[in-house]
């Protein structure tokens, strides 16, 4: 069969959504996504593992792959399990371990592994994840790089005792982050709602929490609020 051929059935998601409307249709489905997956051609093999309809059964096989846009393209997928994820984490690819930090389906014992992984990118990835767990943004909150902090500043599930720490961070937008995390705490919100920078002081007045809150308070000046 022809490579360009190959390259069409392998992605063409349109195709698939066709075929996969009646039983028989989905064996011979499947059974063309597993011949492709064979692909003597890397482009072929990723567009399977690109392809939403391609089963786990198969992404299992090209998670494998000898070519490392194959092996990124199996972290990518929506549909690849936490298992092949969490093997997929400790792949020789950077880029493969990117994806895996960034996809929704990675285990959170993946992604405490890949919080002190070198790369940059992987580590930032791992640090907007809603699936990070609260320990290991803890961590990642001391990071050198402003922009994990900034991650874990947005993140919902980092924990209001981290976001405490962060209020104090050099870097205005980590700040700004705070000020709009709905865990961040009632008592920080109201003095960020007085800050002198008018950024961090409109997201902490529009912070949910802060809104809930203000409704228990008076506000007495500037900066002192007292219960009412």
């Amino acid at each position: 069969m022809d490579i360009e051929i190959e390259k069409e059935q392998a992605q063409n998601p349109v195709t698939s959504s066709e075929q996969l409307t009646h039983d028989d249709d989905v064996l011979i489905n499947l059974d063309t996504m597993d011949k492709l997956a064979e692909s003597e051609d890397w482009a072929v093999r990723r567009n399977v593992a690109e392809n939403f309809f391609t089963p786990p059964s198969i992404l299992e096989r090209l998670c494998l792959d000898q070519n490392w846009r194959v092996r990124q393209a199996v972290a990518d997928h929506r549909n690849t399990p936490p298992g092949l994820l969490a093997q997929l984490a400790n792949d020789k690819s950077r880029n493969v371990r990117i994806d895996v930090a960034h996809n929704k389906n990675t285990p959170p014992r993946a992604l405490s592994q890949l919080a002190y992984d070198d790369d940059i990118l992987v580590r930032r990835n791992v640090a907007y994840n809603p699936h990070t767990p609260p320990d290991t943004l803890a961590v990642l909150a001391h990071d050198d790089d402003k922009w994990i902090r900034l991650g874990v500043a947005q993140n919902f599930s980092t924990p209001p005792h981290t976001l405490t720490i962060l209020v104090g961070d050099p870097d205005m937008y980590v700040c700004w982050a705070v000020a709009g995390n709905p865990n961040t705490p009632p008592n920080i919100l109201m003095k960020m709602a007085n800050e002198q920078d008018p950024l961090i002081r409109g997201q902490a007045r529009q912070n949910p929490t802060y809104r809930h809150n203000d409704s228990t308070v008076t506000c007495l000046g500037d900066n002192v609020f007292k219960e009412i």
